[in-house]
């Protein structure tokens, strides 16, 4: 009996060790499901009494700033933001919550990325600080680990929401490549227009311009006036052109095929009663998409641009 006893003993505890290796152990299922449980609310400030937020992305720092009712990245200056992104994170951040603990005390945060986190500095009105801490991504891709710095328990965060205040550079970048910079919100429109020069490899395959009528006049490689409708795919990609993704501010433009650009488009176009200029490079494709590299006149930033829209580019502007 003694001997019986003693064996359910020993597998009971053998039980209890499995379960606590299955739900601690990151990358477990249990750990990478975001089911089951009451949400738990991880930063305790509203929404409302966030007044700065700086994101330490390991190789990179953000900082974002509120003044008055707008948000603004103060932190890297001088970058064309996306207003919508920005003014976003304060509220993702005072909603943010965790779908379960999955572990406490531990003195080895490798195992979920807590060793180099993101650390994510939110300050309130009353001059508190708070550092969420945002590791891995578990292996079902379906959450990440998080956690307060100072506290030493161990949460998952819907992987949706972790990645809406996961922002670096790139991602707060404009990507109305086109816009005015110092005019933010200003995009570029078709009527706005004045003039437009088309380059291939270097060389100058077209130019038209308006007159003082509004109509368009071809002056290379003839001097004619010009239906403006056959100008229509040229101001369309202009007007519509959107980096898909940002990917280097890297000086060495010849990986991306722009250090000898094979197109350039080049235009002038009004705004508040000023005739502003802005150029247009594009490099190689990124394949297998149909993509181009591309960059701005004047910016560092190389970006992916859909080709949708520019076949005009190898177009023979002869006798247009």
């Amino acid at each position: 009996m003694k001997k019986n006893r003693g064996i359910i003993t020993v597998v009971f505890a053998a039980l209890i060790l499995i379960g606590i290796y299955y739900f601690e152990l990151p990358g477990s299922k249990a750990n990478d499901s975001s089911s089951s449980g009451t949400a738990i609310k991880l930063l305790d400030v509203s929404a409302e009494e966030i007044t700065e937020v700086e994101i330490d992305n390991r190789n990179e720092k953000l900082v974002f700033s509120k003044d008055m009712d707008k948000w603004k990245l103060t932190y890297p200056s001088g970058i064309k933001y996306d207003q919508v992104i920005t003014d976003g994170l304060h509220l993702s951040l005072g909603y943010i919550e965790a779908n379960k603990e999955v572990a406490r005390n531990k003195t080895d945060l490798s195992p979920y990325g807590l060793d180099k986190p993101v650390s994510i500095s939110v300050k309130s009105r009353d001059g508190k600080v708070k550092i969420l801490e945002i590791g891995s991504i578990t292996s079902s891709k379906e959450d990440y680990y998080a956690r307060i710095r100072g506290s030493d328990r161990i949460y998952t965060v819907p992987a949706e929401k972790a990645e809406a205040i996961l922002l670096t550079k790139n991602r707060v970048k404009d990507k109305n490549v086109l816009a005015l910079a110092e005019y933010k919100k200003v995009a570029v429109r078709g009527d706005d227009i004045k003039s437009i020069i088309l380059e291939r490899h270097g060389e100058k395959v077209f130019k038209a311009g308006r007159d003082s009528d509004g109509n368009w006049n071809e002056t290379f490689p003839q001097e004619n006036e010009i239906d403006a409708s056959k100008l229509d795919s040229v101001l369309n990609a202009i007007t519509r052109a959107t980096a898909l993704e940002f990917v280097d501010e890297d000086t060495d433009l010849s990986k991306y095929g722009l250090d000898k650009p094979s197109y350039g488009i080049e235009f002038e176009y009004a705004v508040d009663n000023k005739v502003l200029r802005k150029k247009l490079y594009i490099g190689d494709e990124n394949k297998p998409d149909c993509e181009f590299f591309a960059r701005v006149e004047g910016s560092k930033d190389v970006f992916i641009l859909d080709e949708t829209g520019f076949d005009f580019l190898d177009k023979n502007w002869n006798g247009v």
